[in-house]
């Protein structure tokens, strides 16, 4: 097992439980997620963007600062690709092809990292409730239990139907229940099934 899979193993289960991991840490320790970019519109096309920035502090030179998007409803990494950092994403410069983690090896011991993620959405529609997190280890990936910090939000994606319908003037028409304006109407809906209803007698 990868080094970066055993840190992302620790960091979820700091963040999604309660664990009373015993690392020996400076109090100081603190990163803190700002700026937090994605969607607010249901999202078609086969990536959606999220980015944020992340300011530390109280690091020691050689630490690693990390930072990833997790899929809190699946207990799982979300799937994507790192699109931009403001330093080479990875140690060595190198960037993930199918999980959404980035990390750096700490010159400083404070300052910040930007970073920009292009996220992979499924065909079918889909509500992702999913969290940003960032968090602080030393060399050996002991991640620092009061490092983290996270931030949740959520995505609506997936596939698009526009539903057109076209009855005479002056004739209601209703979409799953809902009253549409008389006429023709035009309406984006998901896949699924929907009823389209008009008055018996016209």
């Amino acid at each position: 097992m990868g080094r970066q899979q055993i840190l992302f193993t620790v960091l979820v289960v700091l963040i999604f439980a309660s664990s009373s991991a015993s690392i020996v840490h400076a109090q100081s320790l603190s990163t803190q997620m700002q700026n937090l970019s994605y969607p607010m519109q249901r999202v078609t096309a086969p990536t959606a963007p999220v980015s944020f920035d992340i300011a530390f502090s109280g690091a020691t030179k050689g630490d690693i600062l990390f930072a990833g998007i997790s899929d809190t409803e699946y207990s799982r990494i979300a799937a994507g690709t790192v699109n931009e950092t403001s330093q080479p994403c990875i140690s060595l410069g190198e960037k993930y092809s199918s999980l959404s983690l980035c990390e750096w090896r700490l010159n400083e011991t404070s300052g910040s990292e930007h970073v920009e993620f292009q996220l992979k959405i499924a065909t079918r529609a889909r509500i992702y409730s999913l969290a940003a997190y960032a968090g602080l280890s030393n060399s050996t990936g002991q991640v620092f239990p009061n490092s983290w910090s996270g931030q949740r939000f959520t995505i609506r994606g997936g596939s698009v139907l526009t539903l057109r319908v076209t009855v005479l003037d002056n004739v209601s028409v209703s979409l799953d229940g809902k009253p549409q304006t008389p006429g023709t109407i035009s309406v984006d809906i998901p896949p699924g099934v929907h009823t389209i209803s008009v008055p018996n007698v016209t």
